[in-house]
């Protein structure tokens, strides 16, 4: 190798200032230092590139991704600052009031009736990707636009609400509350609190039409937030098994309380418990909090599988209104398929089963020709 060519400091510092002074655009780059240096790639642990070029895979699974994170409305500037000026003013009321933050087993809020999941319009075989997407695009933003509107009038309830009750307590003494509200206003409610992203409903049409069991996963901190009316209506003429995950973090006291909540108001879903988590083992160089790894336990597994077997048991038998006429009966055929091995279900281990080349059109012709080839489970919600 040839000698590296001593340099003074003098002249590094010269060189730094040169590059400063390219950087800024003062001084126009030499040919030499317009030459592209493409930096030497290596492999990471999990096989792909680490520079400045991404591996194309793992650009594609990064642009997927980033497809499927949910979107919301943009709060105004104006919007922000307002409300932030009212945060610092405004008093909270201490102790709060069990009615504001206890929902009682009867509590119905007002506005659940308007809010709805989109549904996914109809479609054929015959056409092509490009109109059911622009028929599903324009399903959408008739959705979103009715959305809008209800949560405006939603706010303009409270405004109105607000108005009332201040015209009430003229007639009194004011409180310290209403005194700063009068001068300061009222903390305003809340803009949005629905889904903006028309590829993440894409995701629960495919999966609500492609499975024949579907499992909905229920956060067991606040079980109601995940299944909302609008998801329990949408999702009525399905087979559903109501997942509550994470019962290792809130204790079983307060997991007793969320099933029979559950049972009290879906009475004719199973409600399932699973685990989540298991403390990872330490080991000599552990320091520090515990760590966790995701864990379904034996037990909790096998009482998911009693559940998706029942229904699966359930989906076997005819309707009453089929077994009540004899003719229908005759050509009557399951809609899930009929022989599960539920001893390998139990036994079995992380897999996948890739069928992402097939078509829609192709799945519905297997499933013409030789029957339903697999017992279908679909997932809603996040572990």
């Amino acid at each position: 190798m040839p000698r590296r060519k001593p340099t003074s400091t003098r002249q590094k510092k010269a060189d730094i200032q040169l590059k400063r002074a390219i950087k800024r655009g003062d001084v126009p780059p030499s040919e030499s230092q317009k030459e592209i240096h493409k930096p030497k790639l290596r492999r990471g642990p999990t096989g792909t590139f680490i520079g400045s070029v991404p591996d194309p895979a793992h650009a594609a699974t990064v642009h997927a991704a980033a497809r499927l994170q949910s979107s919301f409305i943009t709060l105004s500037s104006k919007f922000l600052e307002d409300t932030k000026v009212l945060a610092s003013k405004l008093p909270l009321t201490r102790p709060i009031l069990d009615a504001v933050v206890i929902h009682t087993e009867d509590f119905q809020d007002p506005t659940s009736q308007k809010f709805t999941c989109p549904r996914r319009p109809k479609w054929r075989f015959d056409m092509t990707k490009k109109d059911v997407e622009l028929n599903e695009e324009g399903m959408f933003k008739n959705w979103l636009d009715q959305m809008d509107r209800c949560v405006l009038d939603w706010q303009n309830e409270f405004e109105s609400d607000s108005r009332a009750e201040e015209s009430d307590c003229q007639d009194g003494p004011l409180s310290m509350t209403e005194i700063f509200n009068e001068e300061f206003g009222r903390m305003p409610r809340s803009p949005t609190y629905f889904e903006r992203n028309l590829d993440v409903w894409r995701q629960l049409w495919r999966v609500a039409e492609l499975s024949q069991i579907l499992l909905v996963l229920l956060d067991s901190r606040c079980p109601p937030l995940h299944f909302p009316p609008s998801l329990a209506s949408y999702t009525s003429d399905r087979k559903i098994i109501l997942v509550l995950t994470k019962v290792d973090i809130i204790g079983p006291e307060r997991t007793s309380a969320w099933v029979e909540y559950l049972h009290k108001k879906y009475p004719h879903l199973p409600v399932v418990q699973v685990e989540s988590y298991a403390a990872k083992e330490e080991g000599a160089g552990h320091q520090g909090k515990p760590q966790y790894e995701p864990h379904l336990p034996s037990s909790f597994r096998e009482r998911l599988v009693a559940a998706i077997q029942q229904v699966h048991t359930e989906m076997m038998i005819p309707p009453e209104k089929v077994r009540l006429n004899p003719q229908r009966l005759s050509k009557w055929k399951p809609p899930v398929k009929a022989d599960v091995d539920w001893d390998n279900v139990m036994k079995a281990s992380d897999a996948t089963y890739d069928r992402a080349k097939e078509s829609e059109e192709e799945r519905f012709k297997i499933k013409q020709k030789k029957g339903l080839e697999f017992l279908t489970i679909g997932l809603i919600g996040t572990a």
